[in-house]
């Protein structure tokens, strides 16, 4: 029931006001608790990044099978050949670039990329075959304060290439696209370095 004021306006009983408040107050609350659950929501199934899968060490297994070394121009070559061969149903390009990394095994148990190492990147291993990889690693001697010409004496370039071998503990090759890891393992150390 409405009344009228002193000046002439028209003002809710006071039973009508209470109705009106609990509306709005009922209104707010089930504002309140609409948005409360929207959000949740949103948080709680908005997409999150999926893990990377795992690096794949069985795709490619590897036999070492020779290393020869070489003095070419002011730099010591250490090439590694490596029998590949591809375990998977599908043909597989090496890697090259950013889509992979040639590391080396540091005897402390990390790794380190080859700063100069290079392999024939456009080479294919078919699906269930295998295929021999040359990665050819390059040193500069005078890191070592070494000349080139003091390499050229043969006792001084196998100290020197035995030096570097005893660096290196293995080498894997990564393949950021397909998630390979390919190790391939220090069998040279057996070996004596020769020369070419």
């Amino acid at each position: 029931m409405e009344t009228q004021g002193s000046d002439g306006a028209r003002q809710a009983s006071p039973k009508q006001s209470k109705k009106w408040v609990f509306y709005a107050a009922g209104f707010g609350a089930g504002f309140a608790i609409v948005l409360v659950l929207m959000v949740s929501a949103l948080v709680r199934y908005n997409p999150r990044p999926k893990p990377q899968k795992p690096w794949n060490t069985n795709a490619i297994k590897v036999k070492f099978t020779d290393l020869t070394t070489q003095l070419r121009d002011a730099e010591v070559h250490i090439v590694f050949r490596y029998a590949l061969t591809n375990t998977t149903e599908v043909d597989y390009l090496i890697p090259n670039g950013t889509d992979g990394v040639l590391m080396k095994g540091v005897p402390d148990g990390g790794l380190q990329k080859f700063e100069n190492a290079t392999w024939d990147a456009h080479l294919v291993i078919p699906a269930r075959k295998t295929v021999n990889v040359e990665f050819d690693t390059s040193v500069d001697p005078s890191r070592y304060n070494m000349k080139r010409d003091d390499l050229l004496e043969e006792k001084k370039f196998i100290a020197f290439v035995g030096h570097r071998l005893k660096e290196i503990d293995g080498i894997a090759l990564f393949d950021y696209v397909n998630r390979y890891e390919i190790d391939m393992p220090n069998s040279w150390k057996e070996m004596k370095p020769q020369g070419d």
